[in-house]
């Protein structure tokens, strides 16, 4: 049931006006700001969970933070269709992806961020892990002072690595114009990290 709120004015003729303003729509528009706001933060900005079912739609602020919990299914799909979204932002309406690319794309990110966080994770398997963290798409990174290379350079490489292999593994959906403005936003996305990792890095002891 909806729930009004009545606000008495006064008018010029100093009559008296009852206006009303429904309180379960502004409650409804709050929270539709919170579900916005929740797939943002996991997508980078670029998604805001518009192709997901009424059923998740209707969800509390607080299942919707279980439901996108960080490493879950969900949470790795919602970065996927980031990635999907922040490129069809790019693109100009003559080279816009098509649906069957979308889905394409959506599917072959998540596969890739799966395999290259596995063979991280076996990578470092055998060495003392000394920090651990998540890249832009949720893909695990770690390093070893094992290894006598700076904590710094192992996670750049990571990323670097991850880049390339995102770019290669989506080569053939993509057009060659499309890919173009992919590799630029990956150039971006690794320069950003590399930013935040010296930054980081700068502030150590």
């Amino acid at each position: 049931m909806h729930r009004f709120t009545l606000t008495l004015l006064a008018t010029a003729a100093g009559a008296s006006v009852l206006i009303s303003t429904n309180a379960g729509a502004q409650t409804e528009a709050r929270e539709r700001s919170e579900y916005r706001s929740a797939f943002a933060a996991v997508s980078g900005g670029h998604y805001f969970g518009e192709d997901e079912s009424q059923d998740v739609k209707r969800l509390t602020p607080k299942e919707l933070e279980a439901w996108l919990s960080y490493g879950s299914e969900n949470f790795h799909r919602a970065q996927a269709k980031g990635q999907v979204a922040q490129l069809r932002e790019r693109l100009d309406t003559s080279n816009a992806l098509t649906s069957q690319q979308a889905q394409f794309m959506e599917q072959i990110l998540i596969a890739e961020r799966d395999r290259q966080e596995r063979e991280v994770k076996e990578q470092y398997a055998s060495h003392r892990i000394t920090l651990a963290s998540a890249s832009w798409t949720g893909m695990i990174t770690l390093a070893s002072d094992e290894l006598g290379i700076s904590d710094h350079d192992q996670i750049l490489a990571q990323i670097e690595d991850f880049s390339r292999r995102q770019i290669r593994a989506l080569a053939p959906v993509l057009t060659a114009q499309q890919l173009k403005v992919y590799e630029q936003i990956q150039r971006e996305r690794v320069a950003q990290q590399s930013s935040f990792l010296e930054a980081r890095h700068s502030k150590s002891p």
